[in-house]
């Protein structure tokens, strides 16, 4: 890569590195009245907006950070967003609403928050690839083998007009972008890249990349004497191309420490962006307390990725029991809905059982009052059987006496009919004979008669009695039959309740556990997105520990860059404006007024100190 004349850019991309560790900007005080500078005292918003991206650099969605600091523990914070979905993140307070401005219960604490935002954002950023030497979508470069080029573009539209020294100026805010991403060894070959730096550790390529999109266009300059970068490109001989998320920080309060007063030649500005180098060197102090903290970060992932192993391992048990569950609910769904199938037949024999149990129960009643009555009635047949024998024992008597007494009478008739016959004692003779023949015939039949309506009447008292037994024996029994059909009607009418409401239980289970099943089903799907996902996690914690080396040199980089600013990168910029040294001053100032007025991206409360920075995460690419 050809070296840039304008070398003192290193320091801004030095200074870039620490992202945002430099001072915070102030809202000035003609944004608001005294009163609400008083309510926001040493408070101060630190504002971190995160742009996630498509791998070309248009925008998914925007998510911002804000952290209220409360250093004099007031009991509320005053704050002014237009973010969408606000979520205190660090704890239970909350805010309320007083004419359109937030006012958030601190109770002396700090605030964290976050919420989403659709405003358009001050820098955009494009992504373009090209694969030997055509340009190529990145969805489509995925896999594929070949010179790949990856230019990152970078557009300011966020200006500002500010006065200095009575002038009017129209500047941009001065960001500061850099660009990092990581390019594994067994993919990418032979990589440069402009406006950047490339690290080799002989597994990976760790490349970073920095821009000034805007500076030109504030400082006015049209030649091409000094060299501002505006954009990162990356070259690589590539096999099977993939590509890990780009990261992108942009900074614009990367002037705060500029010093610019009383400047009256190039030592004034030397000694000022010398007191800048001094102060940015202190930060480099900071990276290797940050190399530190990172070193004992990667003794610790140790025992994360062997912590992951088991979660790993926990994954895939989870994986497979919720497979089991998946098909044992789905069993229980198949067999449930049977159930419920078939407890619409129980219920209705039950309900039919109760209709007949209940019939029972009547005929039971009936069938021993019918049994009552029938003893009743052998009892009189006994009694009034027994006073027709007796009055046919009388009968029989009285016909036997009127036999005899008739045959003395027919004695009498024929000794006088012999002393004197005539026609008429002949016909009484006759007539009464025929009469005691007809007697005779009567009492001969009344006889045997009457002896066998004796016996029947002695076989109708035995069976008499056995009857009423009988009679009494069925009375009982048709009474505990009558006890017994009333339990059972109860009983059934109990089941009959019990079955509905099984059968209304049956289609809730029923339905109950067809959830079930595709609850399991996607228990199971998720767990296997688990699984998958801790196992990504596993593999990606190793690279966690080798990456977390590199931070190191990363800072070795930072440092060996604060020494590439001497005063002759400073005289070219001064040629540039023909000398002009006030001129070039007037410009920075312009910058620096522009950075302090750019303070916040979602609102800041008038008086409030104010800081924010915006981090570009880019998609993967075949990963």
């Amino acid at each position: 890569m050809k070296h840039k004349k304008y070398r003192w850019t290193a320091l801004l991309l030095a200074a870039a590195m620490t992202l945002g560790c430099v001072g915070v900007a102030y809202a000035g005080a003609e944004n608001g009245t005294a009163a609400a500078q008083a309510n926001v005292s040493g408070m101060e918003k630190e504002e971190t907006v995160y742009v996630l991206s498509k791998a070309d650099g248009s925008v998914n969605q925007i998510i911002v950070s804000d952290h209220l600091k409360n250093p004099e523990g007031a009991a509320s914070i005053p704050d002014s967003s237009s973010l969408s979905d606000i979520e205190n993140v660090k704890g239970e307070e909350t805010f309320t609403t007083q004419g359109g401005e937030m006012v958030w219960a601190a109770n002396g604490g700090d605030i964290y928050y976050q919420g989403t935002s659709d405003k358009e954002l001050p820098l955009d950023m494009h992504v373009k690839y090209t694969l030997d030497g055509r340009e190529i979508a990145p969805e489509e470069l995925a896999g594929k083998s070949g010179k790949v080029t990856m230019r990152f573009d970078y557009v300011n539209k966020q200006k500002v007009t500010v006065a200095v020294d009575g002038k009017q100026m129209e500047v941009s805010v001065p960001f500061v972008v850099m660009t990092g991403l990581v390019l594994e060894g067994d993919h990418f070959k032979n990589v440069t890249v402009e406006n950047g730096k490339v690290l080799d550790d002989g597994d990976r390529y760790i490349v970073t990349g920095m821009a000034l999109p805007g500076w030109k266009e504030s400082l006015e300059l049209t030649g091409e004497e000094i060299e501002i970068p505006e954009y990162v490109e990356i070259t690589a001989d590539v096999t099977d191309f993939s590509l890990t998320a780009s990261v992108s920080v942009a900074l614009s309060n990367i002037l705060d420490e500029l010093d610019l007063a009383d400047i009256d030649d190039i030592g004034d500005l030397t000694d000022s962006l010398n007191d800048l180098s001094q102060a940015s060197t202190a930060l480099v102090e900071g990276t290797e307390q940050l190399y530190d903290g990172v070193s004992e970060l990667a003794e610790k992932s140790g025992t994360l990725t062997s912590g992951i192993d088991k979660l790993n391992q926990g994954s895939r048990e989870l994986k497979d029991g919720s497979r089991s569950l998946a098909a044992g609910t789905g069993e229980l769904a198949s067999g449930m809905k049977d159930l419920s199938s078939n407890m619409s037949g129980l219920t209705d024999g039950l309900k039919d059982a109760a209709a007949g149990g209940n019939a029972l129960q009547q005929g039971c009643s009936q069938l021993t009052e019918g049994a009552r009555e029938l003893s009743n009635g052998v009892a009189a047949a006994q009694a009034g059987l027994q006073s027709l024998s007796e009055g046919m024992d009388t009968a029989y008597g009285s016909l036997t006496q009127t036999i005899a007494a008739n045959e003395k009478v027919l004695e009498g008739l024929k000794a006088v009919y012999a002393q004197m016959p005539s026609e008429d004692i002949q016909t009484m003779i006759g007539t009464l004979e025929q009469t005691i023949a007809g007697q005779k015939q009567i009492a001969a039949s009344l006889k045997p008669g009457n002896q066998g309506l004796k016996d029947g009447v002695l076989a109708l008292q035995s069976g008499g009695r056995e009857l009423a037994d009988g009679a009494a024996a069925l009375q009982e029994g048709i009474g505990r039959v009558s006890v017994g059909v009333g339990d059972l009607q109860n009983g059934l009418n109990q089941a009959y309740a019990g079955s509905q409401a099984l059968n209304d239980g049956a289609q809730k289970l029923y339905q109950g556990s067809a959830e079930a099943s595709q609850g399991a089903a996607a228990l199971q799907q998720g767990s296997s997105q688990l699984n998958a996902g801790i196992g990504a996690l596993k593999d990606g914690s190793g690279a966690l520990i080798e990456g977390i080396g590199q931070l190191k040199e990363g800072a070795l980089t930072l440092r060996d860059g604060m020494a590439q600013f001497d005063e002759e990168g400073i005289r070219k910029l001064v040629d540039a404006f023909d000398g002009d040294l006030q001129g070039l001053v007037e410009h920075f100032k312009a910058m620096q007024k522009a950075a302090e007025a750019y303070n916040n991206y979602s609102g800041l409360r008038d008086g409030m100190a104010g800081s924010v920075k915006f981090i570009y995460k880019t998609d993967e690419i075949g990963e």
